[in-house]
């Protein structure tokens, strides 16, 4: 994998810019913005990662990690059925196979304050207004709650309760001093299952399959987890109003890029066995012409 010096260093060469002092930090900027736009657009095998939600007694959905940025799959592994993903609002009357779908419960955080404190290296983070609401609303971070930090890209899952609070993934970013912070910010979302009935199912435990947010690339030797990483360097020359004349970037360059990227992106297909409307199986009867009693 291509580290952020080595894809930066090559950007710099294709303008001929290294002796521009403010070009390096921008260059850092638009490589952090539109990696993670890359990386929402598809399932990158480095970020692929599953959970299991258990639906038993549960009939309002259950909440998906916050770093989620989209489902492959969704499978009851147990009775082997694949559920359909839907957008809640595309769900067709006359469609009555396994579905899920999504929703986003709130507009708001679960908590938001402005006393954050966290350092660059740190593996925890401190902030006496969250001590309060935590012993008021006797609040259990470790249940899958995530951290948004400021502006900062990047999600950090919370592993302790108790102040300091621990968090996952060591933050390298720049020190935050009375800053601003969320948990459990707003684009978390909550899945549902249901039935060819259109039923909230209540009765079972499924496996997500889905790919979440890279890491963000704040150090030099940061690897890229892109396959190719040309798509990466393209999408920041062509937001560089200096590239249109020094290294001009056409849409049919870019395309031909996510092409490559795509096709080097490990995938394993599901052996897909003939279905129905409903997604369900095939059932062919082998004695089509057996004599009937």
């Amino acid at each position: 994998m291509q580290s952020k010096l080595e894809l930066k260093n090559e950007i710099l060469d294709d303008m001929n810019l290294h002796n521009d002092k403010e070009m390096p930090d921008r260059v850092d900027k638009l490589i952090q913005k539109m990696y993670f736009k890359i990386c929402k657009k598809i399932s990158w095998a480095p970020l692929r990662d599953s959970i299991e939600l258990d639906f038993d007694d549960e009939t309002s959905g259950l909440l998906l990690p916050s770093n989620l940025f989209g489902i492959d799959r969704v499978r009851d592994e147990t009775n082997e059925i694949d559920f359909i993903l839907r957008d809640e609002q595309e769900i067709a009357d006359d469609e009555s196979g396994y579905r899920a779908y999504q929703t986003y419960p709130s507009r708001d955080p679960l908590f938001r304050a402005d006393d954050l404190r966290l350092n660059n290296g740190a593996t925890s983070f401190t902030s006496t207004k969250l001590d309060t609401w935590v012993a008021l609303a006797a609040a259990n971070l470790t249940d899958g709650e995530f951290i948004k930090v400021g502006s900062e890209p990047g999600y950090y899952e919370i592993n302790s309760d108790t102040s300091p609070y621990g968090i996952e993934d060591t933050y390298y970013g720049p020190d935050m001093i009375q800053a601003d912070f969320m948990i459990r910010p707003p684009e978390t979302t909550r899945l549902y299952i249901i039935d060819p009935d259109e039923n909230n199912l209540s009765d079972r435990t499924v496996k997500v399959f889905y790919w979440s947010s890279p890491r963000p690339l704040y150090n030099d030797n940061d690897p890229i987890i892109l396959p190719d990483a040309t798509i990466l360097k393209l999408k920041v020359l062509r937001e560089l109003p200096e590239a249109k004349r020094r290294r001009p970037v056409s849409q049919k360059e870019m395309e031909e890029a996510m092409s490559e990227a795509k096709r080097l992106n490990p995938q394993n297909p599901i052996n897909q066995s003939p279905r129905d409307k409903n997604n369900n199986l095939f059932n062919f009867n082998k004695n089509l012409f057996k004599r009937r009693s």
